[in-house]
């Protein structure tokens, strides 16, 4: 059988085992632990830039939208005005001088067949 001291030895080696297997167990939840704390930062810190960056692109679109319609007023202004004026004058009575027939009833020179204009 065994004696006391080799009992001793098996025991201490038992025990050593199952603190090596203990501290496996422990070391590796801090490594999970500290992993996924680490996500969890991450995801955060992604959140809030992805955040910034959506505020930063809508505040650049409602811009833009703002400049848009501003451009599409003055347009429309601009059209409203044309349009009163070409009705204003279209309305305004035009001086119709009656041009005497004579003006076009032009002869031409002996052996020309027109005249020339300048």
């Amino acid at each position: 059988m065994l004696n006391v001291e080799n009992k001793k030895q098996i025991m201490t080696i038992f025990f050593a085992v199952a603190l090596g297997i203990v501290a496996v167990f422990i070391t590796a939840k801090y490594v999970s632990d500290s992993i996924q704390k680490e996500n969890q930062r991450l995801k955060k810190e992604f959140e809030s830039k992805m955040q910034k960056q959506m505020k930063e692109q809508e505040a650049a679109f409602i811009n833009e939208l703002q400049k848009n319609r501003q451009e599409m007023e003055a347009k429309m202004k601009m059209i409203v005005e044309e349009t009163a004026k070409i009705r204003s004058r279209e309305q305004t009575p035009k001086n119709n001088k009656v041009v005497p027939m004579q003006a076009f009833a032009l002869q031409t020179p002996a052996g020309k067949r027109a005249l020339t204009v300048l």
